[in-house]
């Protein structure tokens, strides 16, 4: 394509009158002046949502190992069977912070790890005088792990940490609400020699019981019981959000 040159504008251009002209100029003019109180004022808006944000989220603690989601998110429909046989529902999440992990009681290495490394994370924030959350174990593997098996390993580790299983659809509506993934190897009926795959994170429920964050693997100690010493002293925990609790 050949270059653009004036030679290729058109030759038969309109000609305006001169009062056309300056009539049209000022109705321009009009319209330039518009333009730029919107955009004063747009800028004006626009600057203090920007600030406004800021200043919200200097409010927030800063968190070293706590990945935060934007918003919290309600869990629906959560039909679970506790270590001792009752129904563990949406309802029994509410009410205080909760640290929950997904596994299965014949893992013979992460889970055992992790219950050890929460029962370290407890004492720790204990001890700086700070209510710990509660710790929810939850079982992937209903066909080896009935309550009376989850209770006698759960409470090897702590007898305060709760621990749950359920119908393998339950279970899975569970997991797809936290965001977990997890896989069961196939077996024969009555085989208990399978392997199970599963997320290793931590995920943290807020007092509402809403998925509120997660702490990925590997866990670090002290920067998660910093975390969660900083949240408390930010809202206590176990203090239910609302127009009571604020």
């Amino acid at each position: 394509m050949p270059e653009y040159s004036p030679q290729y504008q058109s030759q038969d251009k309109p000609q305006r009158h001169p009062a056309l002209i300056k009539q049209h100029a000022g109705k321009v003019s009009a319209s330039l002046i518009v333009v730029l109180i919107l955009a004063i004022v747009s800028g004006f808006y626009l600057s203090w949502l920007f600030f406004s944000k800021q200043n919200a989220a200097s409010t927030q603690p800063a968190f070293k190992a706590l990945k935060v989601y934007p918003q919290p998110k309600a869990l629906k429909n959560i039909q679970l069977v506790d270590k001792n046989g009752q129904p563990l529902t949406e309802q029994s999440l509410v009410g205080s912070w909760t640290l929950v992990f997904f596994g299965y009681t014949h893992c013979p290495d992460v889970c055992p790890t992790t219950l050890a490394d929460m029962q370290a994370l407890d004492k720790k924030v204990r001890d700086s005088d700070v209510k710990p959350p509660k710790v929810l174990f939850v079982s992937v593997d209903p066909e080896r792990d009935q309550p009376q098996q989850l209770k006698r390993w759960i409470d090897f580790f702590n007898p305060e940490f709760q621990a749950a299983t359920g119908t393998p659809e339950a279970i899975e509506n569970f997991a797809q609400q936290v965001g977990v993934a997890y896989f069961i190897g196939k077996h024969a009926p009555g085989d208990t020699n399978y392997p199970v795959d599963h997320t290793a994170a931590i995920f943290l429920l807020d007092p509402q019981g809403r998925l509120y964050g997660l702490f990925t693997s590997p866990h670090r100690l002290p920067d998660m019981a910093e975390d969660l010493i900083a949240l408390a002293k930010k809202k206590p925990l176990g203090t239910p959000t609302g127009s009571n609790g604020s």
